[in-house]
């Protein structure tokens, strides 16, 4: 009995050796690669946001417009975010709502379509804007994504 199992055994692994190597293994092989590839160019997207993050942050903080500083930025895991300080009203002065009404469609165009930045979204990196009023006070963060641009591309 012990020698039938033993066999069967063996038989089963020629099996899972064989389809893996010659039927499955393919898919297998092509998945890893790809896995592979996919991870280098994450990294290598993620390397030039660490690169542009630090580029902007050794000029930071620095004046955008006469109300509005750029304090620093952050870049990592697909994501990049700029952050902002409104210098001349404190955050509970500034309605969140009405400022992400009236700077959206200029960030989003900027994103999606500007010479400088449309290189993120087409890269699977998403663009934030955080801003805040001159006491720290979060008053909003603006996001896109590349979902967003893609789709206001094909309107």
């Amino acid at each position: 009995m012990k020698k039938i199992l033993f066999f069967l055994a063996i038989a089963a692994l020629a099996v899972v050796v064989k389809v893996t190597t010659f039927g499955g293994g393919g898919a297998v092989g092509k998945s890893a690669v790809k896995a592979y590839h996919e991870s280098e160019e994450s990294d290598r997207i993620d390397y030039h946001l660490a690169q542009m993050m630090n580029m902007i942050n050794k000029q930071a903080p620095v004046m955008v417009d006469k109300d509005t500083r750029l304090d620093n930025a952050w870049g990592l895991a697909h994501q990049f975010r700029y952050n902002y300080t409104l210098i001349d009203h404190d955050g509970a002065e500034v309605s969140g709502q009405q400022f992400t009404k009236a700077m959206l469609p200029y960030l989003h165009n900027e994103v999606c379509e500007g010479k400088t930045l449309k290189v993120l979204p087409e890269n699977g990196v998403t663009v934030s804007f955080a801003y805040k009023g001159r006491d720290g006070a979060d008053i909003a963060t603006i996001t896109i994504t590349p979902a967003e641009c893609r789709s206001s591309a094909s309107m």
